[in-house]
């Protein structure tokens, strides 16, 4: 989280805020943030989708793949 401190805000001529300026190093620690947030959140999709598989399997609505085929596919 970026301090309060370290926002400076652009207002409108009425005084409402309209945009926020930050810091390079800011940015550089948000964007960081961001990056690794969607890591985080790609990683999460595709453990969800294995399990679904791993589901369907037990249930027997999908074909088993064995260890070799898989990593032939891959």
């Amino acid at each position: 989280m970026i301090p309060e401190k370290n926002l400076k805000y652009v207002f409108d001529t009425e005084g409402n805020k309209e945009a926020v300026i930050i810091s390079i190093e800011d940015w550089m620690q948000l964007n960081e943030k961001i990056s690794e947030l969607s890591e985080y959140q790609l990683f999460k999709e595709s453990l969800g989708a294995a399990l679904n598989e791993v589901k369907k399997i037990k249930e027997g609505s999908t074909k088993k793949v064995s260890l070799k085929q898989f990593l032939n596919e891959v």
